[in-house]
Order: C-alpha cells, then structure tokens, then sequence
C-alpha cells in the first residue's frame, strides 16, 4: 500500500475538492467543446480574442487536460434491441435492425472514442504550486521540501480554502461562458471515476467503481 501511494499523490477527495498535499487542493472541471471550424471568420476571430482575454484574466495557473477513451457501445445496441422487441410495427422493427447492423459493422474495425476536455484549478495555502495536477500524481517518491508546507489544510480549515477555490472556480466558468463553452465542476464521485479510468486504462468501460457515497471517507 505503502508503494501505490507513493505514485498516487491524491490523498483524499471530498465535496468535489481533490486534496493533493499538506496543503494543496483543487477542483476539476468538465468543459463543454465547440467545432471552431464551423464557425464563420469573424465568429472564430471573436471565439480567438475571447480565449486570449479569459487567459489574461486569471491571476493563477490552471490546467488543461484532455482524455480520449474507448467506448463501449454494446448497452446502446442492447437498448435498441429491446425497443426493436417491443416495437409493433413490422417496418420499424426493420428499420431498428438494419441500424444496428449498420452500428456494428461501422464499429468492428474502427474504435469508438469519446473525447472530454477538463480544467484543473489549484489553489495552494503557499501558493508555490508547480507544475500541473497530473504530473504530480505521476511523479513517485518525492521528498517533501519545508519550504512547500504552510497552513495545513484539515477537516477545521476545510471550507475557508474551498471557499477561496470556489471563488477561482466562479472566475473560469463565467470566463468560459463568454466564449460559449459551459463548465461544470466534477463531483467527488465523477472525480474518483476519473482517476479510475486515468490509472487503468486497460480496464473495460464497463468495470463497476464503488458509490463513494457509501464509503466512509475520514479527514485528518
């Protein structure tokens, strides 16, 4: 246990807030896409300007991190098949098999992908952080420097420091906004199904990860 968490540096998650130190937390949010090559000239100028001034209005770092994963599309197919059961009308029911014939021989030698684009806002009580959150989950067997600790963060602090990361939090969604992207904050269990998936890439979509809701979570 000792050896997986020295390449694990997430030490807890709770409320939505992924606790990466002593004293260094951050939330993860899921943001919408756009195809910027639809848009006409000027939209996509204006889309341009308005990602530069989004950038320019953040006084702290965050992190872009973009996932692709391999879809399981056979709940979908089975889906289909039983509104094809239940399907009265002879054409209809046709009509649903040939779509799924047509699914399945779309999918056997070409890999569905999903694609999912995420932001990482930090917020550190030192306010030294380096560095984004995935490298420092991936880095192993790093000493801890006394420089880098400060105030703790701790079940008794908790929600003064998730009060100032909701405050970063606000700033990126608004920011977000303007451009026409929606953000939406993961969840502590979206958040827990995500390093899931980060860390085992090999396992099947469909591989059942526990309700966090029902695991006693317990803050130092």
């Amino acid at each position: 246990m000792s050896a997986t968490q020295n390449f694990v540096k997430v030490q807890a998650i709770k409320d939505g807030v992924v606790f990466v130190g002593l004293n260094k937390i951050c939330v993860i949010v899921l943001v919408s896409s756009l195809n910027f090559l639809l848009k006409s000239k000027e939209e996509q100028e204006a889309i341009i300007y308005g990602y530069q001034d989004f950038l320019n209005s953040l006084d702290f770092p965050v992190q872009i991190l973009v996932t692709s994963r391999h879809v399981n599309i056979d709940a979908y197919l089975n889906n289909l098949m039983a509104i094809r059961d239940r399907e009265e009308q002879e054409q209809m029911r046709l009509q649903i098999e040939e779509y799924v014939s047509f699914i399945k021989a779309l999918t056997a030698n070409n890999a569905v992908l999903a694609k999912n684009f995420y932001l990482v806002i930090p917020y550190s009580t030192a306010e030294q952080r380096k560095g984004g959150l995935f490298r420092d989950l991936l880095k192993s067997f790093m000493p801890k420097k006394s420089d880098e600790v400060s105030q703790n963060i701790t079940g008794e602090n908790f929600l003064q420091f998730k009060t100032q990361l909701w405050e970063r939090l606000d700033l990126v969604v608004n920011g977000l906004r303007r451009i026409g992207l929606n953000a939406v904050p993961l969840n502590t269990q979206e958040c827990v199904e995500l390093f899931y998936n980060f860390y085992s890439p090999e396992k099947k979509p469909k591989q059942d990860i526990p309700d966090i809701s029902k695991i006693e979570v317990r803050m130092q």
